[in-house]
């Protein structure tokens, strides 16, 4: 085995193929280590360092891992800095979960190939950190960790997910009785209203509108609540707008919208990977916040899912209670730092330790 360091937008496109037959058949493909989402994220923010992709292949190329990863600055206390390799998709206003080394399935090579990676990143010229954000819990990477290289886990964040049943009586069935009422009295007082109706967008021309609505809706509402709104940034809308135009055709992306006549007033956003949905963002007009739009939206995505037969829904990060209503589990990802010499390690330490104290 061998490990290649890709640095090189030209060497990053000319692994999407390995990238795409890697990624579908790897226990690690999440949505955020798709070629899609990772080529969108780096095409939209190249600024923020420096290409660093490792790739793990055997005596016959035959690629085994792929570490997506660039080199950037981090900040261990507020005026020290350091030399730092993190995974592509953290760093701007994009919040992306479950980011990872995409491992091959058979657990004898992908062990090799994370030892190897593992030496690699020991030994990478002028990294003083390796930071691993939203690394799962449960991943083999953090298994190999663990076993292999010095590392400090130094926050953790959990989400609310769902398996998803074959029926939406059986998903219903699974909810709590309040649950069950509130969806029933949500949905009648939609109905109740005979303008609007609920609607699953299945082309790229829709998805196009509803993007656009969403933009406008999100910000209206949060405005409305005095809250920071999204798509703020040039880059951050840019962000979705690629990646919806580059990925269109693969679904990658799914938005329901709730209609007042021909007017779009809200919007769910949400992604697909393997089978599960994954809710994004919400927005809508609060003049209509009387019929639940959030609700009602989330709800008729989640019967769609169903009847589509997707098996399980993510609700991503964001500590609302509502979110509990839906789905009973949850899945937790970790910050772990690694750092290359004992001293920054016993500083990490004391700055750790600063920190709790301080809470």
């Amino acid at each position: 085995m061998i490990v290649r360091t890709l640095q090189s937008v030209e060497e990053f496109k000319a692994l999407e193929p390995a990238w795409r037959r890697l990624h579908d058949s790897s226990p690690e493909g999440s949505l955020y280590t798709s070629f899609d989402y990772t080529w969108v994220w780096w095409a939209t923010y190249p600024s923020l360092g420096k290409l660093c992709i490792y790739v793990v292949e055997d005596q016959d190329q035959n690629v085994l891992a792929i570490a997506p990863m660039y080199k950037t600055q981090s900040h261990l206390t507020r005026f020290f800095t350091l030399s730092t390799l993190r995974f592509i998709g953290r760093g701007s206003e994009v919040t992306p979960v479950d980011l990872n080394v995409i491992f091959c399935s058979d657990n004898e090579l992908a062990n090799a190939a994370g030892a190897l990676l593992l030496s690699a990143w020991k030994t990478e010229a002028n990294v003083q950190r390796v930071l691993l954000e939203e690394l799962p819990e449960r991943s083999r990477l953090f298994a190999m960790l663990q076993q292999q290289l010095p590392h400090s886990v130094e926050g953790s964040q959990i989400r609310w997910v769902a398996d998803l049943p074959e029926s939406w009586e059986k998903f219903t069935a699974s909810l709590s009785r309040n649950t069950r009422k509130r969806i029933k009295n949500r949905r009648n007082r939609l109905l109740s209203e005979n303008s609007l109706t609920l609607q699953l967008c299945s082309d790229k021309a829709s998805m196009e509108e509803a993007l656009d609505a969403l933009v406008r809706l999100h910000q209206d509402r949060r405005h409305s609540k005095g809250d920071t709104a999204a798509f703020t940034t040039t880059d951050y809308l840019q962000f979705h707008q690629t990646l919806l135009a580059e990925s269109a055709s693969q679904k990658l992306m799914q938005f329901v919208t709730l209609k007042d006549g021909d007017n779009i007033i809200g919007v769910e956003y949400m992604y697909r990977n393997k089978g599960v949905l994954l809710f994004n963002q919400t927005g809508f007009n609060p003049d209509y916040e009387p019929v639940s739009p959030g609700h009602n939206m989330m709800v008729f995505a989640i019967e769609q899912a169903i009847e589509e037969g997707l098996h399980s829904i993510d609700l991503l990060h964001g500590n609302y209670d509502y979110k509990k209503s839906y789905a009973s589990e949850s899945v937790t990802t970790l910050v772990v730092s690694s750092y290359t010499s004992p001293v920054l390690r016993a500083v990490a330490r004391l700055v750790q330790a600063a920190k709790a104290l301080r809470f």
